[in-house]
This record gives structure tokens, C-alpha cells and sequence, in this order.
């Protein structure tokens, strides 16, 4: 199977490790989930992240809309991870949801300047091969190799 014609991938949010303070972070992008059965969002946080113990949490979010202001969190659905999160990433999958746009939003330890990075993949696309965004939020280059030659 070969993911990138199958699967889409998004880069929808990031917040710069001049984001001291910054406790949360709300995806800038909303993903149609139309033809697609599942997302799965990960988080990846930076060096020195939460190195005052605190807490992190990866919501996904979902809406009847295209607004991130209409955006709702999905109930008991999160990744979290207390204490010291030092580049490291948390990862949630949400097959199936129940409306057909979808977000992110994540929680960090205000405390310290640093970043993170969300990418979303959707996937198990019915529509037949995936062309990969290349809006501000996609894709800037790809490409597949079968059998590559050293």
C-alpha cells in the first residue's frame, strides 16, 4: 500500500518556542473528513517542553461546520501525558466521527517557551487516489519510491 496516494497528509498547527505563556493551541486548519474514514492527529512537542512538570493534552475536535470557532472537543477522547515531555509526541486516532469536519486542539505547560507542531493524516480514503494539499497548511513536496536503487 503506498500511503501517500491513499492517505492525506496536514500540517495544521504549530505554535514558535517564542510562545512562553501560550497554554493552548488551537488547530488553524479544519479537514473535511468527506470520503475518509479516520484521522489521526499528532502532536509533537520540542525540546525543554514542560520541564516544570506540568501537563499536556491532544484533543480532536469536530463540527458540522468549517469555522474554527464552531469547533467542540469529543468527549473522552485525548492523549495526555503528565510531567516532562521532552521531544516527544502525542498521538489520537479518530475513526469514524460523527460529524464531517475536523480539528485539533492542544494543551501545554505555559511555563515555558516552547514549541509545537500538529499534523493531521487522514485516512482510508474511498474516492480513489489522494492528490496531497499544497495549500499554506499542506504538503510542499512528496514523493514514492517502489524498490529504490542505492
Amino acid at each position: 500500500m503506498n500511503l501517500l496516494l491513499n492517505e492525506s497528509f496536514n500540517y495544521i498547527a504549530m505554535t514558535s518556542t517564542g510562545a512562553q505563556g501560550t497554554t493552548s493551541i488551537q488547530a488553524a486548519e479544519v479537514l473535511d473528513m468527506s470520503g475518509y474514514d479516520g484521522v489521526t492527529f499528532v502532536a509533537h512537542f520540542a525540546a525543554n517542553t514542560n520541564s516544570t512538570g506540568g501537563e499536556s493534552t491532544l484533543y480532536p475536535m469536530h463540527s458540522d461546520s468549517t469555522g474554527t470557532a464552531d469547533m467542540v472537543s469529543c468527549t473522552g477522547a485525548a492523549a495526555t501525558q503528565s510531567g516532562v515531555i521532552n521531544q516527544t509526541t502525542l498521538v489520537v486516532d479518530m475513526y469514524k466521527p460523527l460529524k464531517r469536519y475536523v480539528s485539533a486542539y492542544c494543551t501545554k505547560d505555559g511555563a515555558n517557551a516552547v514549541g509545537v507542531d500538529i499534523l493531521a493524516i487522514r485516512y482510508k480514503n474511498r474516492k480513489g487516489p489522494v492528490t496531497q494539499p499544497t495549500s499554506t497548511y499542506g504538503v510542499g513536496d512528496s514523493a514514492t519510491y517502489a524498490s529504490p536503487t542505492t
